[in-house]
Protein backbone atom coordinates (compact mmCIF):
# COMPACT_ATOMS: atom_id res chain seq x y z
CA UNK A 1 0.00 0.00 0.00
CA UNK A 2 2.83 2.49 0.67
CA UNK A 3 2.86 3.21 -3.75
CA UNK A 4 -0.60 4.03 -3.69
CA UNK A 5 -2.11 7.44 -3.88
CA UNK A 6 -5.30 7.91 -1.39
CA UNK A 7 -7.69 7.64 -3.92
CA UNK A 8 -6.63 4.17 -4.66
CA UNK A 9 -6.07 3.25 -0.85
CA UNK A 10 -9.63 3.46 -0.39
CA UNK A 11 -10.75 1.24 -2.88
CA UNK A 12 -10.61 3.87 -6.36
CA UNK A 13 -13.72 5.86 -4.94
CA UNK A 14 -14.62 9.11 -5.32
CA UNK A 15 -11.50 10.46 -4.50
CA UNK A 16 -9.74 8.70 -6.96
CA UNK A 17 -12.28 8.97 -10.27
CA UNK A 18 -12.47 12.78 -9.56
CA UNK A 19 -8.62 13.83 -9.76
CA UNK A 20 -7.64 12.11 -13.35
CA UNK A 21 -10.99 14.17 -14.79
CA UNK A 22 -9.82 17.54 -12.78
CA UNK A 23 -6.67 16.75 -14.32
CA UNK A 24 -7.52 16.36 -18.10
CA UNK A 25 -9.68 19.65 -17.51
CA UNK A 26 -6.45 21.69 -16.49
CA UNK A 27 -4.42 19.91 -19.32
CA UNK A 28 -7.71 20.62 -21.97
CA UNK A 29 -7.96 23.98 -20.54
CA UNK A 30 -3.89 24.38 -20.77
CA UNK A 31 -3.40 22.94 -24.22
CA UNK A 32 -6.65 25.01 -25.89
CA UNK A 33 -5.33 28.04 -27.48
CA UNK A 34 -7.23 30.49 -25.75
CA UNK A 35 -6.57 34.22 -24.92
CA UNK A 36 -8.47 36.35 -22.75
CA UNK A 37 -9.28 39.59 -23.53
CA UNK A 38 -11.14 41.62 -20.70
CA UNK A 39 -14.29 39.61 -19.82
CA UNK A 40 -14.40 37.25 -22.87
CA UNK A 41 -12.44 34.75 -23.75
CA UNK A 42 -11.09 34.13 -27.63
CA UNK A 43 -10.99 31.04 -29.24
CA UNK A 44 -9.74 29.92 -32.68
CA UNK A 45 -13.05 30.10 -33.93
CA UNK A 46 -13.54 33.42 -33.27
CA UNK A 47 -11.14 33.74 -36.64
CA UNK A 48 -13.76 31.72 -38.53
CA UNK A 49 -16.62 34.30 -36.98
CA UNK A 50 -15.45 37.49 -38.17
CA UNK A 51 -14.20 36.14 -41.75
CA UNK A 52 -17.99 35.04 -41.75
CA UNK A 53 -19.41 38.24 -40.28
CA UNK A 54 -16.82 40.30 -42.64
CA UNK A 55 -18.24 38.59 -45.85
CA UNK A 56 -21.98 38.83 -44.45
CA UNK A 57 -21.65 42.60 -43.96
CA UNK A 58 -19.96 43.01 -47.27
CA UNK A 59 -22.79 41.09 -49.17
CA UNK A 60 -25.33 43.19 -46.89
CA UNK A 61 -23.71 46.67 -48.07
CA UNK A 62 -23.53 44.74 -51.62
CA UNK A 63 -27.26 43.70 -51.59
CA UNK A 64 -28.14 47.31 -50.31
CA UNK A 65 -26.50 48.56 -53.30
CA UNK A 66 -27.92 46.79 -55.36
CA UNK A 67 -31.38 47.35 -53.96
CA UNK A 68 -30.63 51.18 -54.36
CA UNK A 69 -30.07 50.67 -58.23
CA UNK A 70 -32.81 48.72 -58.78
CA UNK A 71 -35.27 51.17 -57.14
CA UNK A 72 -34.12 53.46 -58.99
CA UNK A 73 -33.78 52.18 -62.40
CA UNK A 74 -37.58 51.14 -61.66
CA UNK A 75 -38.50 54.79 -60.76
CA UNK A 76 -36.13 55.98 -64.38
CA UNK A 77 -38.85 53.77 -66.17
CA UNK A 78 -41.75 55.34 -64.27
CA UNK A 79 -40.06 58.59 -65.17
CA UNK A 80 -39.88 57.31 -68.85
CA UNK A 81 -43.13 56.77 -69.45
CA UNK A 82 -44.55 59.95 -68.03
CA UNK A 83 -42.37 61.76 -70.21
CA UNK A 84 -43.81 59.45 -73.12
CA UNK A 85 -47.45 59.98 -72.08
CA UNK A 86 -46.75 64.02 -72.02
CA UNK A 87 -44.72 63.90 -75.23
CA UNK A 88 -47.61 61.67 -77.17
CA UNK A 89 -50.29 64.62 -75.35
CA UNK A 90 -48.32 67.24 -77.13
CA UNK A 91 -48.43 65.78 -80.16
CA UNK A 92 -51.99 65.05 -80.20
CA UNK A 93 -52.99 68.22 -79.22
CA UNK A 94 -50.87 70.07 -81.83
CA UNK A 95 -51.99 67.05 -84.05
CA UNK A 96 -55.38 68.57 -83.79
CA UNK A 97 -54.75 71.75 -84.06
CA UNK A 98 -53.16 71.31 -87.54
CA UNK A 99 -55.50 70.35 -90.55
CA UNK A 100 -54.75 67.77 -93.16
CA UNK A 101 -52.23 65.10 -93.66
CA UNK A 102 -50.00 67.20 -91.40
CA UNK A 103 -52.82 67.09 -88.34
CA UNK A 104 -53.52 62.86 -88.95
CA UNK A 105 -49.52 62.37 -88.74
CA UNK A 106 -48.98 64.37 -85.41
CA UNK A 107 -51.76 62.55 -83.94
CA UNK A 108 -50.32 59.12 -84.87
CA UNK A 109 -46.93 60.32 -83.34
CA UNK A 110 -48.76 61.24 -80.11
CA UNK A 111 -50.77 58.08 -80.10
CA UNK A 112 -47.68 55.61 -80.63
CA UNK A 113 -45.97 58.19 -77.96
CA UNK A 114 -48.84 57.22 -75.69
CA UNK A 115 -49.29 53.45 -76.71
CA UNK A 116 -44.88 53.40 -75.49
CA UNK A 117 -45.62 54.76 -72.73
CA UNK A 118 -48.20 52.33 -71.77
CA UNK A 119 -45.65 49.33 -72.30
CA UNK A 120 -42.65 51.84 -70.36
CA UNK A 121 -45.33 51.22 -67.24
CA UNK A 122 -45.99 47.98 -67.57
CA UNK A 123 -42.46 47.21 -67.83
CA UNK A 124 -41.69 49.06 -64.78
CA UNK A 125 -44.07 47.76 -62.77
CA UNK A 126 -43.03 44.23 -63.79
CA UNK A 127 -39.61 45.41 -62.85
CA UNK A 128 -40.66 46.70 -59.70
CA UNK A 129 -42.63 43.36 -59.01
CA UNK A 130 -40.01 40.89 -59.86
CA UNK A 131 -36.76 42.54 -59.34
CA UNK A 132 -36.71 45.28 -56.78
CA UNK A 133 -39.15 44.18 -54.46
CA UNK A 134 -37.61 40.59 -54.02
CA UNK A 135 -34.65 42.18 -53.13
CA UNK A 136 -35.78 44.86 -50.81
CA UNK A 137 -37.74 41.73 -49.04
CA UNK A 138 -34.20 39.73 -48.81
CA UNK A 139 -32.39 42.41 -47.24
CA UNK A 140 -35.11 42.97 -44.65
CA UNK A 141 -34.05 38.88 -43.88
Amino acid sequence: MGGMNPGQQYGGGMMGAARPKKEGFKRWFAETKTSISGDLVKSPDDELFEEIQRYVHGLDTQMKNVSTQASGLVRKGKEMANGLFEFGLAFNLLGQSEADALGEALCKLGETADQLSVLSAEHSDQEAAQFEDPLVDMIKM
